[in-house]
Order: C-alpha cells, then structure tokens, then sequence
C-alpha cells in the first residue's frame, strides 16, 4: 500500500522501459496477499481499482495483468461466470494487442470456467488452444 501511497502523491516518474504502470503491479500483489489473509473483500476492491487505474491511463499492458489476476482471484473462489468474463475481457484485450501470452492465460481461465460448468469439450478445446497460441 506504501507504493500506491507514493504513486497516488504524484511524487514519482514512471520509466519507458516498466512493463505496466506501477501501481497497478502493486494493488495486484497487495490484492492477493490480503487475499490469502483472508481479506476477500479489500481483495476485490483492489483489484478492481487496478482494472480501473489500468482504463484510465490506457496502459493495457497493466489492464492485461489486472484482468489476469482478476481472473486467478474468481477461479479460487470458483465464480464461474466472473472466470469466463474476465477471460474473455482479457482474449479480446490480446488479440487487439497481439498478445500471445495472455491470450493463452485467457484460454486457459476460459476453458476451465467452461469445463466446470459441465461443458467440458469446449473447456478442453480452449485449454488445448492455448498452447498453440
């Protein structure tokens, strides 16, 4: 929280080379450590502060680490329809952007949400895709 203090004081120059905004790097991790705690709701909050400072800033490297986390968050709290909708944000945010990694992690979270929810050819499909992304 000290690094989003810090970014939010506006005392800080981020660098061409960063591979997203820092403060988004930071309310993801904070997010899931508090997570972990046991923090659920601070959890979400966060995270969706990351999505939204992310849009914001149109830094969609950052919004493709966001929806990521986003995603690994709904996944361990088995919310189904939150892991598909967010792995579907985060395939049409890759194939926009040419992003092959994410677009593999979305297929992954996608294909699982869709395998667990009984539809399990699909679910194998999209994962199977995502390792030829």
């Amino acid at each position: 929280m000290r690094g989003i203090n810090i970014w939010r004081s506006g005392n800080i120059q981020s660098y061409a080379e960063e591979f997203s905004t820092p403060a988004v790097s930071c309310l993801c991790y904070g997010a899931m450590s508090e997570w972990h705690l046991g923090e659920i709701a601070s959890c979400q909050a966060n995270l969706e502060d990351a999505i939204s400072i992310a849009k914001e800033l149109k830094d969609v490297n950052a919004l493709a680490l966001a929806l990521r986390w986003a995603a690994g968050l709904a996944c361990a709290e088995r919310n189904l329809a939150e892991v598909d909708r967010l792995a579907s944000d985060l395939m049409e945010l890759s194939v926009r952007y040419n992003f092959s990694h994410w677009l593999a992690i979305g297929a992954i979270y996608r294909g699982w949400a869709r395998s667990a929810s009984g539809n399990t050819a699909e679910g194998i499909a999209l994962i199977e895709l995502s390792s030829t992304v």
